[in-house]
């Protein structure tokens, strides 16, 4: 690594989310679950916080809302999800796991928990906490732009 790449944050984030999304698609194309990469962090993200809009989830996944309406659409046809009306506006629909859906989370589990230990092999604890708050750090200041 030289200087300049020790000093390019946009371009070793760019290179870690790239690999990252490409060894997710792998590892799924391989386990054959009957759903994406794409659907499972979408199921990721319910079970950290349920009851979301599809504009909601859409922003965490950075895709757009057709995109993730056709993700939950496939994901209620595999009985992964359903919509329930809003109670302050039934034409908002939120977004919940089923039973199913928490049974094959709480199954692939182990591969985020081996995910993350090959991701973070060799890494003083200590600089993973301090680079776990610059990027949150970094997340807020894109944020008040």
């Amino acid at each position: 690594m030289t200087d300049r790449d020790k000093n390019d944050i946009v371009g070793g984030v760019g290179r870690l989310w790239l690999l990252f999304k490409r060894h997710g698609r792998r590892i799924f194309s391989d386990l054959n679950l009957g759903f994406t990469f794409e659907q499972a962090m979408v199921l990721f993200i319910l079970n950290a916080e349920e009851g979301l809009t599809i504009g909601r989830i859409a922003e965490q996944t950075d895709r757009d809302r057709t995109t993730t309406s056709r993700m939950i659409n496939g994901l209620e046809a595999k009985n992964l999800v359903v919509r329930v009306p809003g109670r302050d506006d039934n034409r908002q629909k939120r977004i919940y796991l089923t039973r199913l859906a928490k049974e094959v989370l709480e199954r692939l589990n182990h591969l985020k928990v081996d995910f993350d230990k090959s991701l973070l092999e060799g890494i003083d604890p200590a600089d993973i906490i301090k680079a776990t708050e610059v990027l949150y750090k970094m997340a807020d200041n894109i944020e008040k732009e």
